[in-house]
């Protein structure tokens, strides 16, 4: 049984079918362009209401997520995908400080963890170092090392 907001997966191949007919019959017109606008926006909408979840949004919107992807082409609309990304952020971020204002132990370690790192709230120092050496001055034991060590990292 199929839960609340799910589509048995004949949805998808006769949506994908559908639209694949609709563009071939409207390719380059004006109409065609209101409709993709309007499906675009109803898509974003429930983007937002859905909490990003693109399954969930394009099924609200009436859209397969094969339209989803080739709309993420459009460079205007990735910014608008983006944008409700971002502001899901900032309403998690949100949560995440009323929690810390009421006390939430664990809401108050995470931040800090995260967000406190400047400060010192850390578990683990994480340092980036680069070293540089001439290839050519190692002997073939050495190379043969590094060559077997994961991600060509040196330890």
């Amino acid at each position: 049984m199929l839960g609340p907001g799910q589509a048995p997966l004949a949805y998808w191949d006769r949506s994908t079918s559908l639209i694949a007919e609709k563009k071939k019959e409207t390719a380059g017109t004006p109409a065609r362009s209101a409709r993709t606008r309007e499906k675009k926006k109803r898509f974003l909408e429930a983007y937002a209401r859905k909490l990003g979840n693109v399954t969930q949004a394009c099924l609200a919107a009436g859209v397969s997520r094969r339209v989803y992807y080739d709309w993420r082409e459009d460079p205007e609309f990735r910014q608008a995908v983006e944008e409700v990304d971002e502001s899901q952020i900032d309403y998690a971020e949100h949560a995440l400080r009323l929690q810390v204002m009421k006390g939430n132990i664990a809401a108050i370690i995470f931040m800090l963890k995260t967000l406190g790192k400047s400060r010192g709230y850390i578990e683990r120092e994480e340092r980036a170092v680069t070293i540089q050496r001439d290839v050519k001055a190692l002997s073939d034991e050495e190379l043969l090392h590094i060559a077997s060590l994961p991600n060509g990292k040196n330890e």
